[in-house]
């Protein structure tokens, strides 16, 4: 080899050298200059080198670092698992990450990622600060605890006012078209058809008119977006009788807008409507029965201003005639507004202990029986009743009232006793008597079945009967052979 091959040579190796030494410096610079901690340690887990983000995480000089295990960086109760997982992968020959809790020289705790890499006779481990992550994910933990808790306590409330809605609600499928739900109210509803809708999930019933009707759910319309609001629905039920259902049909959209349901709500109003149907007969009665004696003084005073006024016979005879129908007049206004009375003000009613013989004995000196006709009175002098005074003597009045007015002969008599907690008092009187085809109205608003031609309302029995109902009692109409026999069962008290 020449000198000049040898000095070539000599070039060639120390150029090699020269770019090693550089590429070792570049390396160097970028170990030193790393924003996450890196620290070399031999097969046992004791530090070799760190770089400064290292010395600056674990505040710890650098010259103190180099010797130390890494393990005692590692909270105590992590070591031995951190310790393991070292172990595993080194005798695997793997690389593996895990979150681990290390402490900083001065005592002070942080969430670090550490990743290990193993070297040829070396580990080489990367770690980054975490704890702030880690706190904002474990307060995003928190955030979205209390939000699913909130909604579950949403939720709950929801379906809570769900099942005590007064009215029913069920819930049709758009998809299946099949009911996936009911509240309480529904159920009671649906009784009748085992709590399930007739025409979706029972055999359908009379539609009472409807029978062309192929939706009488409104579940298509509902479905198809359109809302039908209060429709009176009719039903048979499977043991007879009729339920009239007041319906409305909504439908349900999703976020997107897309009906996914059918909302269907229904109130059985049949009771109401039986209510409205009476109210209505009631106005007409009451109007029937004020229209005959203000039509008879109308045409009394029209005759009396066409001349009979000059006739004293014929003025005389219309002007008791006026007389007679204005009274009969105020007797049925009288009634309607003491019945009107008695079915609004139950709940302010004056309650009191009411001595049950002088009260008897009032009403019947202010009783007018016919002649011949005699009213007795059977009740202990320490016998009682406990209501309103005022509701119970027009209760009782009317009743006596009722006795005198259809007993020509014979008599009337009062008889109370105790049973239990409750006086019973009946008022029996000797005369024709109740026919059975009457016996069922006898209480009811207007009807006369005896003898609606003696000038009556038809209120009397009526009254009593809401009277005693308002007083937590009852009044009832007894089988007997002779006469009529009405019974009080009312609340009792012994006077002491």
């Amino acid at each position: 080899m020449t000198d000049v091959d040898e000095l070539g040579r000599r070039a060639d190796v120390a150029s090699v050298v020269d770019s090693s030494d550089r590429t070792t410096d570049r390396y160097r610079r970028l170990h030193d200059l790393a924003p996450i901690g890196l620290i070399t340690t031999d097969a046992n887990g004791k530090v070799i080198e760190a770089n400064p983000a290292a010395s600056a995480s674990l505040d710890i000089d650098m010259r103190h670092l180099v010797g130390k295990p890494i393990f005692s960086f590692v909270v105590p109760e992590q070591r031995r698992d951190v310790r393991s997982w070292m172990v595993d992968l080194r005798r695997h020959g793997a690389e593996g990450e895990l979150t681990v809790r290390m402490t900083r020289r001065s005592g002070v705790s942080f969430d670090a990622h550490v990743r290990l890499a193993l070297l040829e006779r070396e580990m080489a481990w990367t770690f980054v600060d975490v704890t702030v992550e880690r706190q904002a994910e474990e307060r995003l933990w928190e955030v979205n605890r209390q939000i699913d808790s909130l909604v579950a306590r949403r939720v709950r409330e929801l379906r809570s006012a769900y099942a005590e809605l007064p009215v029913g609600v069920a819930i049709v499928d758009a998809d299946t078209r099949r009911v996936r739900g009911k509240n309480r109210r529904a159920e009671e509803i649906l009784e009748p058809w085992g709590g399930l809708i007739p025409g979706l999930e029972a055999a359908a019933s009379d539609r009472s008119g409807a029978e062309q009707d192929s939706d009488p759910w409104h579940v298509d319309r509902a479905l198809a977006g359109t809302r039908v609001w209060r429709n009176e629905r009719r039903l048979r039920a499977p043991m007879g009788g009729e339920v009239v259902l007041e319906l409305s049909s909504s439908p349900l959209h999703d976020d997107d807008g897309t009906v996914v349901a059918a909302v269907l709500s229904f109130d059985d109003v049949s009771e109401r409507r039986k209510r409205d149907m009476a109210d209505a007969e009631f106005v007409e009665n009451a109007a029937h029965q004020l229209r005959t004696p203000i039509t008879a003084v109308a045409i009394a005073a029209a005759a009396l201003a066409a001349g009979a006024k000059d006739e004293p016979d014929e003025r005389d005879r219309f002007v008791a005639h006026i007389a007679r129908e204005s009274d009969r007049m105020a007797r049925a206004i009288e009634s309607l507004l003491a019945l009107a009375r008695i079915q609004r003000g139950g709940s302010a009613l004056l309650v009191s202990v009411v001595p049950l013989e002088p009260f008897l004995r009032d009403i019947v000196d202010e009783t007018n029986p016919r002649p011949g006709v005699e009213i007795k009175i059977v009740c202990a002098t320490d016998l009682a009743i406990v209501g309103d005074a005022s509701i119970l003597r027009e209760a009782i009045a009317n009743v006596v009232r009722n006795a005198a007015l259809h007993t020509v002969a014979g008599e009337i008599r009062l008889t109370a006793q105790r049973r239990h907690s409750n006086t019973i008092l009946d008022v029996a009187d000797t005369g024709p008597g109740i026919p059975a085809e009457v016996r069922p109205r006898i209480f009811e608003r207007f009807y006369q079945g005896r003898n609606g031609s003696r000038g009556g309302a038809g209120l009397g029995l009526s009254i009593a009967a809401e009277a005693a109902r308002a007083n937590g009692g009852a009044l009832e109409l007894l089988e007997t052979a002779v006469g009529t026999t009405f019974r009080f069962t009312l609340r009792g008290a012994k006077l002491l």
